[in-house]
C-alpha cells in the first residue's frame, strides 16, 4: 500500500499551530477550593440568607397561584420551601 507523503501546501495552518502548541494550549487544572481554613459560620450565614430568599420567592409564587385560583399549584410551590436551619 502506497503512502502518501505530506506537502507543505497539504497541511492546514491552523491544525498545524495547533499540533505543534500542544501540550501548552491544554487548560491549567482547576481545584474548586482555597487553601486554608474554612469559615463555616459565614457559609452557614449565607445558606441561610438563600433560604430566606428562596422562602420568599416560593411564597410570591404561591400568592401568585392563589390570586389566579390554582390552588393545586400554590400547594406544590409551598411545599418546595425549606425550613429554616435550626427551626
Amino acid at each position: 500500500m502506497a503512502t502518501k507523503e505530506l506537502r507543505s501546501d497539504d497541511i492546514d495552518p491552523v491544525e498545524e499551530a495547533s499540533l505543534e502548541s500542544f501540550p501548552a494550549s491544554d487548560p491549567p487544572a482547576w481545584i474548586g477550593t482555597r487553601p486554608g481554613p474554612v469559615d463555616v459560620s459565614a457559609l452557614l450565614e449565607r445558606a441561610s440568607r438563600a433560604r430566606a430568599v428562596w422562602s420568599e420567592a416560593l411564597e410570591e409564587a404561591a400568592r401568585l397561584a392563589d390570586e389566579t385560583g390554582a390552588a393545586e399549584l400554590s400547594s406544590r410551590i409551598r411545599s418546595l420551601k425549606r425550613p429554616e436551619l435550626g427551626a
